[in-house]
């Protein structure tokens, strides 16, 4: 929901945007690559350069695919980070652990509600962790599994199994990091110390810029028009070098258009999903 919200602010270019799932069954470097290849078949190499962004554990994915494009000898010219840590950031694993506390339950459930934001207004405990029905007892369940398995570090997909090689190139990094900090307890955000926040991203690109936006690491897409001027702002300076211009006032519907009709059938099933969570996506773009 935090993408959708997030897509107001980019209404004002016709570019094509694409939006990449997570599979929770493959690690970062598989992901990355099912994602690169996914990419390359919509814009085949020689069709460059490619512009990249994630949020959260998506920044560390889109990283590994620029990576992975650029040592293919293809050009990536913007990465657009959005207050991912780097593995070394987040909590150890502490595999060893049998059962999650209450207060790492209870730290969990305080982050999905984060997560959830404005969206979560009139949720109940039943919509929680998916769009179908679950019992009050259910959901306590699937949350005390969540937060053992976040504990345990035994999820394939989690981030802290993953080690970046090399560093990119030529590709230019932009990193919105959230102004306020603590939002997510796994992660170290401080903004000093042997990993600072944001600034330890150097080590991974030769060409790093840090923006501070209003916000958590949760609600930093979808914060007021106001303070998402800053975010706008830095999206048309860098991503008017590629030929993002200004050139459309365009509203953001139910049906994602592109050229003026309906280009993806999914976006009535994405409204669909959006209502049966109890969110009204009229209001989400509206925001």
């Amino acid at each position: 929901s935090a993408y959708f919200a997030f897509s107001a602010f980019l209404a004002w270019s016709d570019q094509p945007i694409y939006v990449l799932d997570k599979d929770n069954e493959l690690d970062i470097a598989k992901l990355a690559l099912a994602n690169a290849l996914d990419i390359l078949a919509v814009q085949p190499p020689g069709n460059g350069p490619y512009l990249l962004g994630g949020h959260s554990y998506g920044g560390a994915v889109a990283l590994q695919v620029a990576l992975l494009l650029e040592g293919w000898g293809l050009n990536v010219g913007l990465l657009l980070v959005m207050d991912t840590p780097l593995p070394r950031q987040v909590r150890e694993c502490r595999p060893e652990s049998e059962e999650a506390s209450e207060e790492e339950v209870l730290e969990l459930m305080e982050m999905i509600l984060g997560a959830l934001g404005r969206d979560a207004v009139g949720l109940g405990a039943r919509r929680v962790m998916r769009d179908d029905n679950m019992t009050v007892e259910e959901v306590q369940k699937q949350i005390e599994f969540v937060a053992l398995s976040v504990k345990k570090g035994s999820q394939v997909s989690d981030m802290r199994h993953h080690t970046f090689t090399g560093h990119l190139t030529h590709a230019r990094v932009v990193y919105l990091r959230a102004a306020e900090r603590g939002a997510c307890d796994y992660v170290d955000d401080s903004r000093f110390g042997a990993m600072p926040h944001g600034v330890c991203w150097h080590e991974m690109c030769r060409e790093l810029e840090v923006i501070d936006v209003a916000g958590d690491h949760f609600s930093l897409l979808r914060q007021s028009k106001q303070d998402m001027s800053l975010v706008v702002a830095a999206l048309k300076l860098h991503l008017g070098a590629f030929g993002w211009h200004e050139t459309v006032r365009r509203e953001v519907t139910p049906h994602w258009m592109v050229g003026g009709r309906a280009a993806d059938p999914q976006a009535t099933i994405m409204d669909e999903y959006l209502s049966r969570m109890g969110v009204d996506s009229g209001a989400a773009r509206a925001r």
